[in-house]
């Protein structure tokens, strides 16, 4: 298994945490807070109003998850949100993600997929044609 996915990204690393905080410093739940979350393992950002952000995460249970999350034009104090699934793998956790964002033509899953595996560093609008159609290739059969 790649060593990728074993990596732990501390804020340290050079991970933008700013807006992961921002996001459950408004939608924190008992169930899952920033407390929780050990690192991030894979990112796709977002805008304002325009495209969610979306996570893979390790938490301090050992567990992952896959966090999308989204705020409107003024920022997380606002109207923000965010949903969540669990996993026991970070890969798991990132097939929780939509195949391709409802609003975009970004391909989510396949981008956090990359991500984990090491073969993409981060989700670009330019990377998404050849990131989707390598995807399709192999999940073709």
């Amino acid at each position: 298994m790649n060593e990728v996915l074993h990596k732990v990204i501390r804020d340290d690393d050079g991970w933008d945490w700013d807006d992961l905080r921002s996001a459950f410093e408004e939608n924190s739940s008992d169930e899952l807070s920033l407390r929780h979350v050990l690192g991030i393992l894979a990112e796709i950002p977002g805008e304002n109003d325009e495209l969610n952000w979306h996570w893979i995460v390790k938490l301090t249970d050992g567990r992952y998850a896959y966090i999308q999350g989204w705020c409107d034009y003024t920022g997380w104090d606002c109207q923000s949100g965010i949903d969540y699934e669990f996993a026991t793998t970070a890969l798991k956790a990132a097939k929780e993600s939509p195949i391709q964002e409802e609003y975009s033509s970004r391909a989510i899953q396949a981008q956090l997929i990359a991500q984990l595996k090491g073969t993409q560093p981060y989700a670009t609008y330019e990377e998404n044609n050849r990131v989707i159609l390598s995807y399709e290739e192999e999940n073709s059969s």
